[in-house]
């Protein structure tokens, strides 16, 4: 305690910077490191003209941090944030075999979005003893290039709380659970984001991700943000019945875009259904409000989003009467 205001641990590290560890402290401006008491930021935004010869080097501290994480110089780590503001860039399989053995309770992949802890306010934070300096003289790493992989099933044994920002957020979701059968059904807290994209589209089938969702039994909050190129019509149609499989489900978050409406004429039915979300506290539901790639069929249909909207939450609300809409 520092003043009576609790602090907790972020190691930030980058390609191209030897890792620094700092004290933030627990207060509204850094809310999204409250819940963890060692977090790891790993950003792979800067860029230099040599990767091949700072890969091995970054790759190295990396595997420096994950070797020290014992809980004698710093509470060990519970949260992985690895972030890049490029949505082309994919964590390598050399960072997932040196973080493989961290034991996890959050993991969130933020790619295509700036990082919360900007430089500055790195700068403004306590500064704690420095975790290591990177070495010159690493032995190159084979064949250094990103592809897409999700971390050894160690990682995963502990997580409660996964959050991915990527154009193919359903995508890694659906991998990850083939990958490491069971993790989703200890997940306490789940959200996937979606950005609008041109050069990516959905490789996964929808009903993948129904499966994937479905075991997912103990969430208690989810988050979903969807982009046009995730949705379709069996998307809307069954996204209720996935939902109504978490039955302990007291958050709710999703925001899509606007072509929705059109297809989700069932989840007025559900609204309607006392059984259905029979737990929820709080709902968050906007359609439309999502960056979209033709912002003329949003307004073209505007007064559809906003009849279905007002009917889905009015439902909601008769039939949950301790229900907090959010807006």
């Amino acid at each position: 305690m520092a003043g009576g205001v609790a602090h907790n641990v972020v190691t930030w590290i980058g390609t191209c910077n030897s890792p620094r560890s700092y004290l933030v402290p627990s207060t509204p401006e850094y809310r999204s490191f409250r819940t963890a008491a060692h977090t790891l930021i790993v950003d792979l935004s800067q860029k230099n003209d040599s990767i091949d010869e700072a890969g091995p080097v970054f790759i190295r501290c990396l595997d420096m941090i994950a070797r020290a994480n014992d809980g004698q110089m710093y509470t060990p780590i519970d949260m992985l944030r690895i972030e890049c503001e490029e949505s082309n860039t994919r964590p390598s399989p050399h960072l997932w075999a040196v973080l493989g053995s961290l034991r996890l309770r959050y993991l969130h992949i933020l790619i295509g979005q700036p990082g919360e802890l900007s430089q500055p306010k790195l700068a403004a934070l306590t500064p704690m003893a420095c975790t290591g300096k990177s070495r010159a003289n690493i032995l190159p790493l084979p064949h250094y290039r990103y592809n897409l992989k999700y971390g050894t099933p160690q990682l995963f044994a502990g997580l409660r709380g996964l959050k991915i920002v990527h154009p193919l957020a359903m995508d890694i979701f659906v991998d990850m659970c083939q990958e490491f059968h069971g993790f989703a059904g200890q997940l306490l807290s789940l959200v996937l984001v979606s950005q609008p994209s041109d050069a990516h589209g959905r490789k996964r089938h929808t009903y993948e991700f129904g499966d994937a969702l479905s075991q997912c039994t103990a969430l208690s909050h989810l988050g979903l943000t969807l982009a046009h190129h995730d949705v379709d019509l069996p998307l809307c149609h069954m996204l209720p019945t996935w939902l109504s499989e978490i039955p302990g489900l007291v958050g709710f978050r999703f925001r899509g875009p606007a072509v929705m409406v059109r297809h989700c004429g069932r989840w007025i039915q559900c609204a309607g259904d006392e059984a259905w979300l029979r737990k929820l506290k709080s709902l968050l539901c906007s359609v439309g409000d999502t960056p979209e790639t033709d912002w003329r069929n949003r307004q073209s249909i505007i007064g559809e989003v906003l009849a279905w909207e007002t009917r889905f939450i009015d439902a909601m609300v008769t039939h949950r009467p301790d229900l907090k809409v959010l807006y």
